[in-house]
């Protein structure tokens, strides 16, 4: 029984991690949007970061960037010195 109870709770905090990253990830794009208004250049893809949340590691969050390199979305801190993850709390 409590490896049934084990399993619902790592599926839930999988889920939760899902959510946030859509989450992460649509605001990112709107923002970017936004940021496209009133500058002149264009959205060329996106990069990948791994972030710490309060729902356990969100890995290869997709980062929208701009041509000119010159946007770096609001929401996320900036990066640790080290190579170490981006930590959101």
């Amino acid at each position: 029984m409590q490896k049934k109870a084990r399993d619902e709770m790592v599926k839930a905090f999988e889920a939760s991690r899902e959510l946030v990253r859509g989450l992460l990830e649509a605001l990112m794009q709107e923002e970017r949007a936004m940021y496209l208004e009133t500058h002149l250049t264009s959205a060329n893809g996106y990069y990948t970061r791994d972030l710490l949340t309060l729902v356990g590691p969100v890995e290869d969050l997709k980062v929208p960037r701009v041509r000119e390199g010159d946007f770096h979305p609001q929401l996320l801190p900036t990066e640790l010195r080290g190579g170490n993850p981006l930590v959101l709390s």
